[in-house]
């Protein structure tokens, strides 16, 4: 057996939709903080495309990409419910061509990014890594494929290998990539969520519950299993983890991608963790 080295610092990068626009605020503080990179980043959903800029070294482009560029209707209206979010707008457009993402340099990275994705069939999530051969680009594309955002009717999904994959609350929350970075050597872990319990009116785990209904037998077990797990999971003894998440409820609602209520979740995310008193001795640990 491979031993794992510890001693490692992991990035957890969760999404959330439009709230994750949080997560780009607090990213780029960090930044500007001079916070040592870190070892690991484990990132899903909305907050894939934040951790790929990031580890090209490309942070600059966060509030341009997330506050001007995503808040056109082409890439999101709420007027089109079927399918509130054009990922391959986003990953085809936005990415590669208005605000091209050097990913190449997201390949040699030092940092080993691991993205959350669901497998479609099973249930059962996948870690896809910048150190695997793999197309990032559609590693990218499949972990921001929620039914929600991609396509209520038919969920879009993204072949990769002989599997195809989509997003789902599972993968795009911090659990289960806080347990894949410990079970990755990291004992120094930063959570970088937008998650506030009253983001939003409605009840997400309750819509994913009903939404699990629409799927298979395997898959509704599988997801169950997983989540059982990680309810069971106990944080070991020797690893730090300091979660960095709104203050107070996000302006912006995970569908909405109005400019104003963007600006605002950014600069929020952004200034509560220059002011958090507790990351300058924690990164430098």
């Amino acid at each position: 057996m491979v031993s794992i080295q510890k001693n490692k610092t992991a990035w957890i990068m969760p999404g959330g939709g439009a709230q994750a626009v949080y997560t780009a605020g607090v990213c780029r503080a960090l930044c500007d903080m001079d916070a040592p990179l870190p070892d690991i980043i484990v990132a899903s959903s909305g907050s894939c495309g934040t951790a790929f800029y990031y580890a090209a070294r490309q942070w600059n482009v966060f509030e341009t990409i997330w506050c001007d560029i995503l808040s056109s209707k082409r890439f999101a209206n709420p007027l089109r419910f079927w399918k509130l979010g054009d990922i391959d707008y986003l990953v085809d457009d936005v990415c590669k061509k208005q605000s091209p993402l050097d990913m190449d340099a997201v390949y040699v990275s030092p940092i080993v990014i691991h993205v959350a994705v669901t497998n479609a069939r099973t249930g059962a999530i996948k870690f896809f890594s910048n150190k695997d051969d793999v197309d990032l680009w559609e590693v990218m594309r499949a972990t921001k494929s929620s039914a929600v955002f991609a396509g209520l009717f038919k969920a879009k999904t993204v072949i990769i290998g002989k599997n195809h994959y989509f997003d789902t609350r599972l993968s795009s929350r911090a659990g289960a990539s806080i347990y894949h970075a410990i079970a990755c050597g990291a004992n120094k872990v930063i959570v970088l969520d937008s998650y506030h319990p009253k983001n939003s009116i409605l009840d997400g785990e309750t819509v994913s519950q009903l939404w699990l209904y629409t799927r298979s037998k395997q898959f509704r077990m599988q997801q169950t299993k997983t989540r059982e797990a990680l309810q069971r999971f106990i944080i070991p003894s020797d690893v730090v983890i300091l979660y960095l998440s709104p203050k107070k409820p996000l302006s912006i609602a995970a569908w909405n991608n109005s400019r104003k209520k963007l600006l605002h979740s950014f600069e929020q995310g952004y200034q509560e963790t220059k002011h958090n008193k507790d990351i300058i001795s924690f990164i430098h640990l």
